[in-house]
């Protein structure tokens, strides 16, 4: 049986409905709640996508940047 996958947890729908202007709040409503949170005072979250890479979010009262991270923590793409 195949693995049903979470389509939000695909880099497209990152790319799709990730914004600048996202609030904390709309942050987790359009992407859930982030696998980690590696910051203090500015949070990264780190999203894992089913391609074990991962998107990570530098926020504080709004989005700073996004990242498309490889396993070994390098750069792939800006997302913002």
């Amino acid at each position: 049986m195949r693995k049903k996958i979470n389509p939000s947890r695909i880099l497209e729908y990152f790319e799709k409905y990730l914004r600048k202007d996202m609030t904390h709040e709309s942050l987790l409503e359009t992407f859930g709640g982030p696998e980690k949170d590696l910051g203090s005072g500015i949070h990264i979250y780190v999203y894992t996508l089913e391609d074990s890479t991962e998107v990570w979010i530098g926020i504080t009262n709004v989005i700073l940047y996004a990242n498309h991270m490889d396993k070994d923590q390098h750069l792939l793409k800006e997302l913002i």
